[in-house]
């Protein structure tokens, strides 16, 4: 700014200016008390991994007894394989209590056996794909390969939803736990959106029993 207003002359009917005496200097004192305002910008950076990642290296992180710095992919694959669940199987094994036909348990077993070894599939080539990574799990393909490799199996139970819904009476669904039908009663719909939300940890606990460590 180069004059400021000082005066009005009613007679005239005129303003008086004076010249500003900094006008035109660019030094940081003289310029810092002019300024008509300030921008403040809030930065917010995300360093290091994200929560997926940070249980995927849980998970995959070698201990003593393994005697290696990188997992193989046997084990790996015994990992995966631990406690592994089955709720086609768990379902068989309450015959007694939700009062299951042998017609019931043959297919509850049918369908178990096919998921245990579509399961074991998916496991195997998961464990020969994170071997190749030599131990950098950190990365976007990796967490994705995760994903939806555990997606792939989750997806299973929703699949037979139908089958398991037309091998019991639905007096037996409903007094079977929660967690054992959840995915039996869902639509793929609701099933993908689920998913888009559950992190790794969630996931495995889903598929195996247990979470990380």
């Amino acid at each position: 700014m180069l004059l400021n207003v000082r005066r009005f002359d009613p007679a005239t009917n005129r303003f008086g200016y004076d010249v500003i005496p900094s006008f035109g200097s660019t030094s940081a004192s003289a310029t810092l008390g002019r300024l008509p305002f300030v921008i403040a910008i809030d930065v917010w950076m995300k360093l290091g991994p994200d929560r997926d990642v940070q249980e995927m290296r849980s998970f995959l992180k070698p201990r003593a007894d393994d005697g290696t710095p990188v997992l193989s992919a046997k084990q790996i694959k015994e990992r995966l394989d631990r406690d592994a669940q089955n709720n086609f199987e768990d379902i068989a094994k309450r015959a007694a209590a939700v009062r299951l036909t042998p017609e019931q348990v043959a297919g509850l077993t049918r369908l178990a056996r096919q998921f245990d070894n579509t399961r074991d599939s998916v496991y195997a080539s998961l464990s020969a794909y994170l071997v190749s990574l030599n131990g950098k799990y950190q990365t976007k393909e990796a967490k994705k390969r995760w994903h939806d490799d555990f997606v792939a199996i989750a997806r299973l139970y929703v699949r037979a939803g139908p089958q398991v819904r037309a091998l019991l009476s639905d007096e037996q669904f409903t007094a079977l736990p929660a967690d054992m039908t959840v995915f039996f009663d869902m639509d793929e719909a609701t099933f993908d959106a689920l998913m888009a939300r559950t992190n790794f940890g969630g996931l495995l606990e889903l598929i195996t029993g247990e979470g990380v460590d």
